[in-house]
Formats: C-alpha cells, structure tokens, sequence
C-alpha cells in the first residue's frame, strides 16, 4: 500500500481491458479437386524486450507550460498490479484549470488527455483490478470576482476511455454560500469507488465537515455527512483495499469555532471511520492529546490492507515536543498510539505503507536545527512494535516530500526531493539499497503494486531558450 504526504495517500490494486476487432472478405471456398495452397502466415511479432530492472528515463507525460502563464498542481498517480497506471494533474492559467491524465500501459505512457472542465483542480485518480478507473476534482465556480462555489466531480475510465463528468456533491443554491473540495478517492478490485471530500456548507451551525459518495452498482450514491457537523474537519485522507473496505482519516478540532479566539489556540484530535460490512461504522479518536495542555495534531497519513490491517501516522505537538505519532489496526481494533521519532524539533509531511502481512512503514521529515532530514521506520507484525527511528539520507540539503510504498514482500520503496527527485529501496529480506538520483522535480506522487513496480508522476521546470517551463514527469520503476 502507499501513501504520500498529507495529501496523501493510499495503495490502490488495478488491471485493463482489450478490444478487438476483425473483418474482410472471406476467401473462395475450396475445390475437392484443386485444393487452395494453405495460406502463407507471417511468423508472430517477436515480444517486446523485457524492461531493464531499476529505474527508467524519467519521460515527459505532460505539455511544456510556459511558466509565466501557466501553473502546474497536484500531481497524483495510481498503479494496479498488472502494471498499468494513471497519472492526473491540475493546469492553471489567469482563465481557467484543467484537470488532464495520461495512461501507462504495455511500457509506454498515452498522449495527455483534458478529462475535466475549464475550472478544475486538485485531482486525484485510483485504478482498480481491470484498468477501470475512477477521478475526482473540485470544480471552481467564479463571477469573475471571487471564488462563488467548489463541488465535487468524478469521471470514469472503462480501460479505454473517459467518460463525460458527473457531479457527485451537492449544488450549491447560491453563490459565495457552498464549497466541497479537496477529494480523494479509492477503488476496490471490482471497481466499486470511494470519494471523500470537505464541504463548507451555507448553515452556519454546520462546520466544515467530512463528505463521502460511494460508487456501486452503476451508481453514485448521495453525499453522507462522516464527521461532526458542528465541529471543523481538516486532512481528510482515505484508504481503499481490494475487497471493498475503506478508511478515512481526518483531523477535527476539538472546540467550536470562535472567531475571537487566535488560530493558535485551535486544538485537534485524529479520527477514523471505517467501511465495512457494507456500512459505516462509528467515528473513533486515535490521538491520546490533552487539549488542556494546548496539545494537538496536524497531517495525517493513511494505508490498509486487504485483510482490513491498517496504519495510521500523524504529526503530534506534545507538549513541550512535537513528535511524530502511530497507532495500527489490526483488522478488529486500533493499538494505543506510539510515539516515532526522538527528537524535540517539528516533524512533518508523514506517509504510511502497509504490506498483506501488516508490516507497515512510515516516513517523514524532521528538522535537526539546521536542515530537514529523512526518517524511516517499520512496523513488524509479529513482534508488534517499531524499529527505532533512523535516517534515510545523509544530505547536507534540506530533503522534503517523502513517499512510501511497500509489495506484498514487504520491501519498501521511499521517494523524496531533495536536489533533484532521489529513491532508496529497504529489502525486507536484504535491508537498505543505495540511494538514487533519479530525476528532478516537486510535487511528487508514489504508486507501488504488489509485484514491487511503482511509478511517480512529478511537476519539473525546465529552461528553454525563451522561458522557464513546467510541465507532467513520469518515472517508471521495474524490479
């Protein structure tokens, strides 16, 4: 399963579908008494070579965007364990953002496709078993003035094709009143999704909340409220395992919002729902924070399994320490959260993974008073406890956004910035690889499968002869 920063993520299982076709004339029929010369059948195509273990050519999946005119977000990708994988990503220019979307399959990426409408943004895209493929973003409604509206829209992949969007949130009834967004979504093998989302309703006794539709049968559902109505929800995260169960993490304050009270004073704890048994359950705390004593949390990251293990890791300001928090479900109840860091400076930007046996792994970076360091540590199953925390670079530069993801080996795949975009590798059998450089850019996106394939999707600029240019990257790991 992967996971990436708060934003993060999740492991999401897929496949792809084939077409066929055929025609012409068919051929005389034969003489008894001067038989037709069989037919003269050319040799099969030889198949194409296997790809080179390792890391291939990062490739350019995306337009060159010339930076003075145009923005490039929320990369986000999506791998299934056939090998196929999907990345989305956000265009924004002073008129309009388009969501566009490129398929990897059989080694080579597709021509990026727009999948949205002209004022889309923050996709985010899951595949399942087949290839079929569901994404989500928030559509931005404008007067020309200000933001009026954001709700949330999906379209589907059939392995072949998009469909046309389909809005899954609420409308909203008047401007400047009604706004869902920051999406993510998960698939089961079978193609059943999941989107979640925040909303800020008109009411003004309803807080920002925690929204989700789900997908089955053919059909969205209508939007259930998750998380309490009268309380603000933040770091919505949602993880989709093969047989249909979810996870949602998010953060909610803990008091009412009042508007004379400093920002500084919000306090919040992690909660948790699960989809099972085709309901939702009850919403429960993972945090064991003292509001009382000004403790609180921030970003939180999630990952599950197909047995309904699951891993959750989230920032923690203890006081007078902020730390680096986890608790692991163990498919019938969550442990008491454990500290896993050791350091008295603010870590941030956690991810988790979670492989079929439940080891699970997080990431994350911490300051050492002079740069942002690397953290690494496991989860063993058996034994029921975390390996002390330890470095996973040595930089002198700062390193940021790390990403995790684990194969059903229980081998993990860790990808970050720094100066450049850098990989390592942790053999569950063997321990740590050497680092890689393996490409440059930000914003980056994960996918590991079951097998050990990933991908990462990126935003990386480029200089031309007449301006700095941005555009989608794609790197392709093959074990």
């Amino acid at each position: 399963m992967t996971s990436g920063r708060a934003g993060a993520a999740v492991l999401i299982v897929a496949m792809t579908a084939t077409a066929c076709g055929g025609g012409g004339s068919s051929p005389p029929a034969d003489d008894a008494t001067n038989p037709a010369p069989p037919p003269i059948q050319s040799p099969p195509p030889p198949p194409p070579p296997s790809p080179a273990s390792g890391w291939g050519p990062q490739t350019r999946i995306g337009a060159l965007l010339n930076q003075f005119f145009y923005d490039l977000y929320s990369a986000h990708i999506a791998l299934n364990d056939t090998g196929v994988a999907i990345a989305v990503w956000q265009e924004h220019t002073d008129t309009n953002d388009r969501v566009w979307a490129s398929r990897y399959s059989g080694g080579s990426w597709s021509v990026a496709q727009s999948i949205g409408m002209d004022h889309s943004a923050e996709p985010r895209i899951a595949i399942d078993a087949s290839g079929r493929a569901v994404a989500a973003w928030d559509e931005i409604g404008s007067d020309g003035v200000g933001i009026t509206s954001r709700t949330v829209w999906v379209a589907h992949h059939d392995g072949s094709q998009w469909s046309v969007p389909q809005r899954i949130s609420a409308a909203p009834v008047a401007d400047y009143e009604f706004y869902a967004f920051a999406p993510v979504v998960g698939m089961d093998a079978n193609g059943n999704a999941t989107v979640a989302w925040l909303q800020d309703d008109p009411d003004p006794s309803t807080a920002r909340s925690v929204w989700a539709a789900r997908f089955q049968g053919g059909s969205w559902s209508a939007p259930q409220l998750l998380s309490r109505a009268d309380r603000n929800s933040q770091q919505v995260q949602l993880a989709m395992n093969a047989v249909g169960e979810a996870l949602l993490a998010w953060t909610q304050e803990v008091n009412a919002f009042d508007p004379s009270q400093p920002a500084s004073s919000v306090t919040s704890h992690v909660w948790v729902r699960r989809y099972h048994a085709g309901t939702w359950e009850s919403a429960q705390q993972l945090d064991d924070s003292d509001a009382a004593l000004g403790e609180s949390v921030g970003r939180v990251s999630i990952a599950l399994n197909s047995s309904g293990q699951a891993v959750s890791v989230w920032e923690q300001s203890r006081h007078p320490n902020y730390s680096m928090a986890a608790s692991v479900f163990d498919a019938n109840s969550w442990a008491a959260p454990v500290r896993l860091d050791s350091a008295p400076t603010p870590p941030w930007f956690p991810a988790a993974a979670i492989d079929p046996s439940g080891n699970a792994a997080a990431a994350w970076t911490q300051a050492d008073g002079t740069r942002d360091d690397g953290w690494f540590t496991r989860y063993d199953a058996v034994s029921r406890s975390w390996t002390p925390a330890q470095l996973f670079e040595s930089s002198d530069v700062d390193g940021s956004e790390p990403n995790v993801g684990m194969n059903a080996a229980g081998d993990t795949i860790l990808v970050w910035e720094q100066a450049g975009i850098r990989a390592r590798r942790y053999g569950a059998a063997s321990g740590w690889e050497p680092e890689a450089l393996i490409g440059s850019g930000f914003d980056l996106s994960l996918a590991v499968n079951s097998a050990g394939h990933a991908a990462v999707v990126s935003n990386r600029n480029t200089f031309s002869s007449t301006a700095f240019e941005y555009a989608a990257w794609a790197i392709v790991f093959t074990p």
